[in-house]
This record gives C-alpha cells, sequence and structure tokens, in this order.
C-alpha cells in the first residue's frame, strides 16, 4: 500500500511544485509566463472557490504579471480591488497597495 501511495503522491507533488515555482515539468517541458497567467486567473475564478490564503497569493502573483510583464498597472489594480472585495480582512493584502 505504501507504494502504490508514494508512486501516485510524489509524482503529483513534483508535478505541482514544477508548475507553481515555474521549474521543470514532467517531460522536460517548462511553464511560460502565459501558462502561469492563465493557470492564476483560473485560480481566481474557481467555482467553488479555493482556500482564501491560496486564492490571495495567486492574485497578488497575478496582480504583479500584469503590472511588470504586461505593463497593465489598471488590470493589476483590478485583481487588486477584487481580493480586498472578497477578503478585506485578508492579512496578505495589507502590503499590496502602498498607503
Amino acid at each position: 500500500m505504501r507504494v502504490v501511495i508514494r508512486g501516485a503522491v510524489e509524482p503529483l507533488g513534483r508535478f505541482l511544485g514544477g508548475a507553481l515555482t515555474g521549474g521543470a515539468m514532467p517531460g522536460g517541458s517548462t511553464m511560460t509566463i502565459d501558462d502561469e497567467t492563465a493557470m492564476l486567473e483560473h485560480v481566481l475564478d474557481a467555482d467553488p472557490p479555493l482556500p482564501r490564503h491560496r486564492t490571495v497569493l495567486a492574485g497578488i502573483r497575478l496582480a504583479e504579471i500584469y503590472r511588470t510583464h504586461q505593463h497593465d498597472v489598471a488590470k493589476a489594480e483590478q485583481v487588486i480591488t477584487r481580493l480586498v472585495a472578497r477578503y478585506p480582512d485578508a492579512p496578505e493584502l495589507a502590503y499590496v497597495r502602498p498607503r
């Protein structure tokens, strides 16, 4: 039983780790910034929503991609505004806007 669990869980862990960090994926492929953007947009739009912490961190990263890679400050601000409206007391959001 232990071998079966290890055989299923370890590859999945490596796959998710590579997907979230932008590292090598199984088969030698890598995640592009467009892949990451699509994945993060999916996390924000998930129904039912994913856990708050994961959603907030995904949104912060997505806003940063919009700001730095797409040079779209308005789009980045929309993501942050949406997160603040959905999770007004999320501690992670206290640092995303200068006071």
